[in-house]
């Protein structure tokens, strides 16, 4: 089959250079972030997914029988105006470790309401085929809920992706209540990451995407992290990292009753009681 025609929709403008922090020091530092050109960073992160070749973008992508040059964007959402949305020059790449990879940081302080989309290149799973359809199990994509045709939606940001995929997960604050017993010192719960954006599905052209919003004042040096829902820890069993505000790894005893929660309610999930505003998503490193 041959491939779909791949279409941007222009939302951001496209930028020369991407402001990029080498390492947690470099970021907590008074030093100021590099500008890498596009080509150096599509260069990272072709390296450390093992691709022939990455593009960097902060546009989503459409696929298959879109035709029109016209973009129908947030039906249903006004709230969310054109004039909302993040300006990418106060965003900067950071380098966390070997185990987390890439993370996004404010490198000004961002307003709350602002918003921009999970990105990558969106494809449909047609419900009709006769044939279940193979769909890559990685830790680059994001599944909107969708409820205005009989398709299914994914969107892959492996080779194709920028600033919005690269946003790490928070620890609900379901899960750190359960795991406050008490005994755990209070400055350590309060400087978990917590969720700065929260995750929701709308619709370009009646295609749904992953909209993600702040939802409080982000300062200048914090991480990015959003809410992506419970079903996001489907993915894991033992190996979700919990981080501190700075970026750093929360401590060992946190880290372990946060899997020990989500080991529990893996084993325990029903898919069918889940949350319909959830939005499952697997997010980049």
């Amino acid at each position: 089959m041959p491939n779909k025609k791949k279409t941007a929709v222009p939302i951001f403008d496209n930028t020369l250079t991407v402001k990029y922090y080498p390492t947690l020091e470099h970021l907590h530092s008074n030093e100021e972030p590099i500008d890498l050109k596009i080509k150096e960073i599509e260069e990272k992160f072709a390296i450390r997914r093992n691709l022939e070749n990455f593009e960097w973008t902060n546009n989503p992508y459409l696929t298959d029988d879109n035709e029109s040059n016209e973009f129908h964007i947030f039906s249903n959402y006004s709230n969310y105006s054109n004039e909302g949305k993040i300006n990418l020059d106060h965003l900067a790449i950071c380098f966390i470790d070997e185990s987390i990879g890439y993370a996004v940081v404010a490198n000004s302080d961002i307003p709350e309401g602002a918003w921009i989309l999970f990105n990558g290149v969106t494809k449909s799973i047609k419900k009709t085929d006769s044939e279940d359809p193979i769909i890559p199990h990685n830790c680059y994509i994001s599944f909107p809920k969708n409820g205005l045709d009989s398709n299914d939606y994914y969107i892959n940001a492996e080779n194709t992706g920028g600033f919005s995929s690269l946003i790490l997960a928070s620890v609900p604050s379901e899960i750190i209540e359960n795991i406050d017993d008490g005994s755990i010192p209070k400055d350590e719960i309060n400087n978990l990451a917590s969720s700065n954006f929260n995750a929701t599905s709308i619709y370009i052209n009646n295609i749904p995407q992953t909209l993600l919003t702040t939802n409080r004042k982000i300062n200048k040096g914090e991480l990015l992290v959003a809410d992506y829902g419970k079903s996001f820890f489907l993915q894991f069993s033992t190996s979700f990292i919990a981080l501190k505000k700075n970026g750093s790894r929360a401590s060992d005893v946190i880290n372990k009753r946060v899997n020990e929660y989500l080991q529990k309610y893996i084993l325990n999930r029903n898919i069918s009681n889940l949350p319909e505003n959830d939005v499952t998503s697997q997010i980049i490193k």
